[in-house]
């Protein structure tokens, strides 16, 4: 699904709340990895986030 998706709407990053590690596992399953962390959320909450790119 998530080839699918990445293949047919271009998809190339996602941002992933990092304190869900299930959903940053299926992403690297799928071939993102990775390439910035951030502390605090886009409304500067505390909620980690993800940036992960396809390899």
């Amino acid at each position: 699904m998530a080839e699918y998706a990445a293949g047919r709407f271009s998809i190339r990053e996602v941002t992933v709340n990092g304190l869900n590690p299930q959903a940053a596992g299926f992403y690297r399953h799928t071939g993102f990895e990775t390439y910035k962390r951030t502390a605090l959320n886009e409304s500067c909450d505390p909620y980690p986030l993800l940036y992960m790119r396809l390899k």
